[in-house]
């Protein structure tokens, strides 16, 4: 994430989340006023990534489970 210029407030989505390797360091970079997505197939990976977020106290992401095309965020 260091390559990518994350700003305070911004909104991102992590598609295919896994345990949260980038979801999770991109919540903390953009802080309370942004949000992540956390999107993955696999529910045990996007409770992987919600334990590590309750953990660090990250309250700026939330979870979808779906594939690319299978869901639309509102």
């Amino acid at each position: 994430l260091k390559h990518v210029d994350l700003q305070p407030g911004m909104q991102v989505i992590d598609i295919g989340c896994g345990p949260g390797r980038v979801a999770i360091p991109a919540a903390q970079a953009i802080g309370k006023t942004g949000h992540v997505v956390a999107m993955d197939l696999q529910e045990d990976m996007l409770a992987k990534v919600s334990k590590k977020a309750q953990t660090l106290n990250i309250v700026n992401i939330s979870f979808l489970q779906a594939g690319i095309g299978e869901q639309t965020l509102e």
